[in-house]
């Protein structure tokens, strides 16, 4: 998962950095303000998709870990582990999210002419604020996802041992968490590009009708919103999690 997700961190950084450069050099560069409004609305979005995604597999590793423990009996170290993890990781996600948020008001507010003269500059530096604060988050992220890449590993392994020693264990047997396998990377970009196609509309909404820009045109929306559900639909099915049990 590890892998995965810094290469989508990565993608995220790119496109809020470049949406950055556009915003402070629209007059030198002789770009329009919609490209860096698309450029940062999307980007900002895709962003905090990915901090949803980290929140979605901490909350469903967490119901995990809890059920193995539960039926193996296994240490409670472990249930205080993944908790140890939410904690570290869910208040600065949302934070950064929040922040998000606001630059993109800010942001809308700016480019509608309604934001008042003497806030004029909380946009621009709010979104530089916002950005570092993501990419930092990005990296707190990563090393989170990589120590509970090792935990699962560690969980499975204490799991196996005990289930070996359990003569007659009840039905259904105990699932093990995913590991990191190419299947779950695989399986976990299907549901991220789900995820991603069923919020296409977002930008478009707030374009369209935050924005008053009725120039937007929504085919292209519903066309980038039915290939990401296809795509991962099919990752979904073709690389379908078979846990062993």
């Amino acid at each position: 998962m590890a892998p995965f997700f810094a290469f989508m961190a990565t993608i995220a950084s790119l496109g809020m950095v470049a949406a950055l450069v556009i915003g402070h050099g629209l007059e030198r560069l002789q770009l329009g303000v919609s490209l860096h409004m698309l450029l940062g609305l999307g980007s900002a979005i895709f962003t905090a998709l990915l901090h949803c995604l980290v929140i979605g597999i901490f909350t469903g590793s967490g119901k995990d870990a809890r059920l193995l423990v539960e039926q193996l009996k296994l240490s409670s170290e472990y249930l205080a582990t993944v908790k140890k993890f939410r904690r570290t990781i869910f208040p600065p996600a949302l934070k950064a999210m929040g922040a998000l948020l606001m630059m993109a008001v800010l942001g809308g507010a700016l480019g509608s002419g309604k934001l008042p003269g003497f806030l004029v500059l909380a946009h621009p530096v709010l979104a530089w604020v916002a950005v570092a604060y993501n990419i930092r988050i990005f990296f707190k992220e990563y090393r989170i996802i990589a120590e509970n890449s090792v935990f699962i590993r560690r969980v499975n392994g204490e799991a196996t041992e005990a289930f070996t020693k359990i003569p007659d264990m009840p039905e259904p047997a105990p699932e093990f968490l995913p590991d990191d396998e190419f299947a779950t990377h695989a399986h976990a970009l299907g549901r991220f590009l789900c995820f991603l196609g069923y919020n296409v509309w977002l930008p478009y909404i707030y374009l369209r009708y935050a924005m008053a820009l009725l120039w937007v045109w929504w085919p292209p929306f519903l066309g980038a919103s039915l290939l990401l559900i296809l795509a991962g639909k099919y990752l979904q099915k073709k690389y379908t999690l078979h846990i062993v049990g």
